[in-house]
């Protein structure tokens, strides 16, 4: 009797192992979804200083081996990594524009005036409409800036990400995070991201920002 107990609590811990389930997105998410298939992705304030930037940070990219500093290479599975002379790199290839503007990516931006970034999100309010911008401004996020030669900052790259957490129901878990019926993953929501480009005062939709499975950022 104690043999086939065990055989059945085992068969049971199989099953629920092997099934699992993940609970649907509710109407809140659903709808946030389909506000993002449409409006999600890079809101770009001038293309020609974002292509700009792109072609130069390709430069950077390509030139950034000639600065690898001795000793720092570290071999990987799929390739190496190593620390590159960021002083050298941008006194050779300055990051900035081929007007002189100086651009910031990443851990570099520029601080954005409060009264210039609302300019920008209101642009982005009238393109999508109220509630659709109410839904999608608190993942609003600055990826690049520029700053021009009087100093002032500007916002060049405004980007929206959607994610939320989706329940799933199964056997999972480890000895040392103990074992768990009901675990979260984190999603992103909607699909094709585009870029938006304000062009004559107004943002318009512009291409995929996804090519060959390849995404493009600038």
């Amino acid at each position: 009797m104690k043999i086939f107990i065990i055989a059945l609590i085992a068969f049971a811990i199989f099953m629920v192992s092997a099934c699992t389930f993940t609970m649907p997105l509710s109407a809140g998410d659903r709808e946030l979804e389909r506000i993002t298939n449409e409006y999600g992705g890079s809101f770009v304030t001038n293309k020609e200083y974002a292509e700009q930037l792109k072609k130069r940070e390709d430069e950077r990219d390509k030139a950034g081996i000639r600065f690898k500093i001795e000793g720092s290479e570290k071999k990987l599975k799929n390739g190496s990594v190593y620390f590159i002379d960021s002083e050298a790199l941008d006194k050779e290839f300055p990051p900035a524009l081929p007007n002189g503007y100086k651009y910031g990516t990443k851990n570099d931006l520029c601080i954005v005036p409060k009264d210039v970034y609302e300019f920008y999100k209101s642009k982005i309010k009238e393109y999508m409409g109220d509630e659709a911008f109410k839904r999608l401004e608190p993942y609003l996020i600055i990826t690049s800036t520029y700053t021009d030669n009087d100093g002032n900052c500007f916002p060049l790259t405004i980007y929206t990400r959607v994610r939320t957490v989706v329940t799933i129901y199964g056997l999972s878990g480890d000895e040392g995070a103990g074992i768990r019926l009901k675990s979260g993953r984190i999603v992103s929501l909607g699909g094709d991201e585009h870029f938006h480009y304000l062009i004559n005062d107004k943002f318009v939709k512009g291409e995929k920002m996804r090519e060959n499975n390849t995404i493009i950022r600038y």
